[in-house]
């Protein structure tokens, strides 16, 4: 049915619900299909289903690094690891994760961080390593300090340690919380 006002005419059907033109049916449709295709995306970004996917597809397909010096050539020993380094790294990788969350509250397993270079004017992508292998644990009750350079990695551990960053490998425990299963609980 057409309402005719002098040169403007309105379509107007009996049944305002209807798909067709002067209905509203199409409209409707649309506007709950979008408010379920939204929630859906915000739950996806709170619930942080699509980091965890992407972090096991790292793991998945992750590449053996190759860290490159200053000159171009490949570094395979960059320093000797302390005694006290060594023992601390040795104790994370033998004992049971079962016992280790018991006797420490942050364990820190072969955590690493690597960032892929973004081009630049002349095309190099450069791989920069921010943290390598880390491991250690803190007992529980025991002062802890991470002591380095500048650019050695202590603000990139953090931001991992905090849900800020995901790692590109390897696993860490704040009192016995997964950083990558349980964030909430940890920086609760």
């Amino acid at each position: 049915m057409l309402d005719c006002c002098g040169d403007k005419c309105i379509d107007i059907s009996e049944n305002y619900l209807s798909y067709e033109p002067g209905g509203i049916g199409r409209h409707l449709t649309f506007l709950g299909a979008q408010g379920v295709l939204y929630f859906a995306m915000v739950l996806l970004l709170e619930s942080h289903l699509l980091r965890h996917f992407g972090y096991t597809l790292r793991q998945y397909w992750a590449s053996q690094v190759i860290i490159v010096d200053a000159a171009g050539s490949e570094v395979t020993d960059i320093v000797s690891e302390d005694e006290d380094v060594y023992a601390e790294k040795r104790r994370i990788a033998e004992t049971p994760l079962s016992e280790l969350i018991v006797t420490d509250s942050i364990v820190v397993d072969r955590l690493s961080k690597t960032f892929r270079g973004g081009g630049g004017g002349g095309g190099n992508r450069k791989t920069v390593v921010a943290v390598d292998q880390l491991s250690f644990g803190v007992r529980r009750g025991e002062c802890f300090g991470l002591l380095g350079i500048n650019g050695a990695g202590k603000t990139t551990v953090f931001q991992m340690l905090t849900g800020d960053i995901l790692p590109t490998s390897g696993a860490a425990y704040i009192n016995s919380f997964s950083i990558m299963q349980n964030v909430r609980q940890v920086v609760i």
